[in-house]
C-alpha cells in the first residue's frame, strides 16, 4: 500500500468528524420543553355577594298530605289553591329572605377575617345548561363571587308527618373572579327534607308545625318566622362551610426599605434624645 497522502488524511478526518456528529448524542435538542409551572392563585380574602333574588311565585308551595280546609280533605285538598293563597299572604306582608341571609352570612365571614361586599344592583344569570353562572355583567375587584339562589319555599307535609312544616331550598356557588373557576357549590334543604343527593339537610324546629291549612293561614306571621329561621340556618351553615371553617389567610407583612424606621425604632428614637442634647 502506498504512502498515506495528505489528501487521504483530510478525507478520513472529515469522515470521522461526520460520524462523530451522528454518534455523539445531542443533549437537550430532542427533549420536549418542560411543562410550565402550575399557576398559583392567591388565596381568597375578599368576596362579593351578588344580588339575592327572592323566591318567585311559582316556587312558593303549600303541598302534601296534611289536612286541608276541611277535616275530610286529607287527600283531595286543593293544593294549587292553597299555594296561591299562601303566596298572596307572603306578598301582602312584603316577605323577604335575602336581606337576612346576606346579613347573617356577611357577619360569619367577616368574623373569620374575610372582606365581604354585597352587590345589591348586580345579578348573575344561570347559563343555558344550568350548570354554572353567567358573570359577564358583574363588576368587582373581589377575589371571588358568591351566587345564592332560592329554589323553593313554603310549607310541605309528608305521609310520615301529617303536619305542615317549613320548607326552603337554596344553592350557593363560589367562583374565582379572575378565572371563573368554581371553588364551591352546594344545595341546602331547610325544614322539610326533600330527597336530594349531596344536599345539606337542616331540619326545622317543631315549633313551626300546623295540622290544618286553616291553622297555617291563621298563624301566617308566625309561619313566616319559621321560613326565615330555616333561611337563617342555611346562612349560618354556609358561613361555616364555605372555607371549611378556616379563617382567611393573613396578609403578607409589608416589605419595608432597608433604611426605614420601624414603629419600635421610632418610639425608641422619640424616648431617647441624642447624647449631645441638653437637659432642661
Amino acid at each position: 500500500m502506498g504512502p498515506f497522502s495528505l489528501k487521504n488524511f483530510v478525507v478520513a478526518a472529515i469522515g470521522l468528524s461526520l460520524m462523530g456528529c451522528s454518534i455523539i448524542p445531542k443533549f437537550g435538542s430532542s427533549k420536549e420543553p418542560p411543562p410550565p409551572p402550575p399557576v398559583v392563585h392567591k388565596p381568597v380574602r375578599s368576596i362579593a355577594i351578588v344580588s339575592v333574588a327572592e323566591p318567585q311565585s311559582e316556587q312558593i308551595l303549600t303541598v302534601g298530605t296534611a289536612l286541608g280546609a276541611g277535616d275530610n280533605a286529607t287527600l283531595t285538598q286543593p293544593r294549587i289553591d292553597n299555594s296561591k293563597t299562601y303566596t298572596q299572604l307572603l306578598a301582602a306582608r312584603n316577605t323577604l329572605f335575602g336581606p337576612d341571609v346576606v346579613k347573617t352570612l356577611t357577619a360569619a365571614l367577616t368574623a373569620s377575617g374575610y372582606s365581604v361586599t354585597y352587590l345589591a344592583d348586580q345579578r348573575a344569570f344561570p347559563t343555558p345548561d344550568g350548570k354554572t353562572e353567567d358573570l359577564s355583567q358583574i363588576r368587582t375587584d373581589a377575589d371571588a363571587i358568591l351566587v345564592i339562589r332560592f329554589t323553593g319555599a313554603g310549607y310541605v307535609s309528608s305521609p310520615r308527618e301529617l303536619s305542615y312544616q317549613p320548607w326552603i331550598t337554596a344553592t350557593a356557588r363560589l367562583v374565582r373572579t379572575a378565572t371563573k373557576d368554581e371553588l364551591y357549590f352546594k344545595t341546602f334543604n331547610g325544614g322539610y327534607q326533600m330527597t336530594v343527593d349531596s344536599a345539606a339537610d337542616l331540619p326545622s324546629s317543631s315549633k313551626y308545625r300546623y295540622l290544618y291549612f286553616r291553622d297555617l293561614t291563621a298563624a301566617v306571621d308566625e309561619s313566616i318566622l319559621g321560613l326565615k329561621a330555616s333561611a337563617h340556618d342555611i346562612a349560618v351553615y354556609l358561613g361555616n362551610d364555605l372555607f371549611n371553617g378556616e379563617p382567611a389567610a393573613p396578609l403578607p407583612a409589608p416589605v419595608l426599605p432597608a433604611n426605614a424606621i420601624t414603629p419600635k425604632d421610632g418610639a425608641a428614637a422619640t424616648n431617647n434624645p441624642p447624647s449631645d442634647a441638653k437637659s432642661p
